[in-house]
């Protein structure tokens, strides 16, 4: 009874957090990481996440905005999309880093994406790694 209880807390919270990600209204600024130093991240994406709640999709689009990087994540099924604006570089890795309200709480949301092949390996946190999901992400606009 206990471990049904803890599983279903554990399956209300991730549908929460993956349904706020595309709640929150979006951010005004831009990033400042220079578009010179992420091209193998700037495309159209589908990226595709295996979670402990089942697979989900989402749209990944990383553009030159006057030589930065913009990004916008979402998908029409999850309310759209949303702007994000903290992106840094940090190895190898894109970084993108935003806060969402969920249900009235702040919580930190990170996306990590590494070139893998002709495609991108992709980890999605919530709440500093209380809910991750790993995805891969395949090019939309070839």
């Amino acid at each position: 009874m206990e471990i049904t209880l803890i599983r279903t807390r554990c399956f209300a919270t991730a549908c929460a957090l993956i349904v706020a990600v595309f709640v929150a209204p979006p951010a005004a600024a831009q990033s400042q990481l220079d578009t010179s130093e992420a091209r193998a991240f700037i495309g159209r994406w589908d990226l595709e996440f295996q979670t402990q709640i089942g697979p989900f999709n989402l749209d990944l689009d990383i553009e030159d905005e006057g030589g930065k990087v913009t990004a916008r994540m979402g998908s029409p099924n999850l309310g759209g999309s949303r702007e994000i604006t903290d992106i840094i570089q940090s190895g190898d890795n894109l970084l993108m880093r935003y806060q969402m309200d969920a249900q009235g709480q702040m919580v930190s949301v990170s996306m990590t994406l590494s070139v893998a092949g002709e495609g991108l390996s992709a980890q999605l946190d919530f709440a500093e790694g209380m809910f991750s999901a790993i995805g891969t992400a395949t090019r939309a606009d070839s």
